[in-house]
């Protein structure tokens, strides 16, 4: 599918480009390396997300809706967890 750039890699610092799987799941592929991953690279990230030294990531659903997943736990929610609320 389409292929997104944004942020660092629009400027050509970057190799990683954002793109949407047939399911409409976001993914990121780097160009230099060959690898594919779900997570956001590091070197994409804001200051905000790298400071997030909670279990919880905010994830969009494929309509542009915000919603946050434990990876320790499972559980997924609409609203923004408190430990992330709190920071």
């Amino acid at each position: 599918q389409g292929e997104v750039r944004l942020g660092p890699m629009a400027t050509g610092e970057s190799a990683w480009t954002l793109h949407n799987s047939p399911d409409g799941r976001t993914y990121y592929f780097n160009s230099k390396t060959g690898v594919s991953s779900w997570e956001k690279p590091d070197e994409l990230k804001t200051p905000e997300e790298r400071a997030n030294n909670t279990p919880w990531k905010e994830y969009r659903t494929p309509e542009g809706k915000p919603y946050w997943h434990n990876a320790v736990s499972g559980k997924s929610v609409w609203e923004e967890p408190p430990e992330l609320a709190a920071a």
